[in-house]
């Protein structure tokens, strides 16, 4: 899956970022001047929205070194140029100014059936401060694996509020992986992902146990309880005649 090859090299990024810094000058030198113009104006483009063009840049050599065509170079670097729009209003619908890690994220997750709304959310209510791209990319995966929009966004947002490394995040692919593989469906799986902050939880099986009631509290075992029958209120006293 394309989430899951971009999952692996994550902590390749600082040195992609920093490769990335030649991929205008490599495009001159690897495609035909007319091709190479093409994306080149898109990158402009992009970059002149405050979008990260030089992705669109890396994203033309990775094409040239798969073999692609010249128009479908043109054609992915435009495709692109609109999905970074596209994530980057999200962001910023989420009263959020985005870093370009996180317009680039954000891209992929909608390219992925993220939907922007969702994406807005997310935005929205993660701790002020944390970066978001692991959790879009974690969210970007869970999307690919066939979790609904919102599903996705839920188990995420709920690690966040639980104050969850990036590693934590990571992990979290590999907990629908394995819940997956068990025989739930996507949308199962969603389901007992949010139930976690309710009393379920994922075991490394991939099977569902429940967690148990609070401390305290016991179990009912579906007995029905009877309801307390009300009091039956005395008798009026007895008036006696007078004589």
């Amino acid at each position: 899956m394309k989430t899951l090859k971009l999952m692996a090299i994550l902590p390749m990024v600082p040195a992609l970022l920093g490769a990335q810094q030649d991929a205008v000058v490599r495009l001159r030198e690897v495609l035909p001047s007319e091709v190479a113009e093409q994306v080149l104006a898109t990158v402009e483009d992009a970059t002149a929205s405050g979008l990260p063009g030089r992705a669109i840049a890396a994203l033309a050599l990775e094409g040239v070194a798969k073999g692609r065509s010249g128009e479908q170079v043109v054609a992915a670097a435009r495709e692109l140029r609109i999905a970074l729009g596209a994530a980057h209003q999200a962001l910023q619908q989420g009263t959020r100014t985005p870093a370009p890690g996180e317009i680039e994220a954000g891209a992929m997750a909608m390219r992925l059936g993220v939907e922007g709304p969702t994406v807005s959310a997310l935005a929205s209510t993660a701790p002020s401060g944390r970066s978001l791209v692991v959790p879009l990319v974690v969210m970007a995966s869970l999307a690919d694996r066939g979790l609904p929009s919102d599903q996705a966004l839920g188990a995420v947002h709920a690690r966040l509020e639980a104050w969850a490394t990036d590693a934590d995040l990571l992990a979290l692919p590999g907990e629908v992986g394995e819940l997956l593989a068990a025989g739930l469906s996507p949308s199962e799986v969603g389901r007992t992902l949010a139930a976690e902050r309710i009393g379920f939880s994922v075991p490394v099986a991939g099977l569902i146990q429940w967690a148990g009631p609070p401390a305290g509290v016991p179990v009912n075992g579906g007995t029905s309880i009877p309801r307390p029958t009300p009091p039956v209120p005395p008798p009026p006293p007895v008036r006696l005649p007078t004589p």
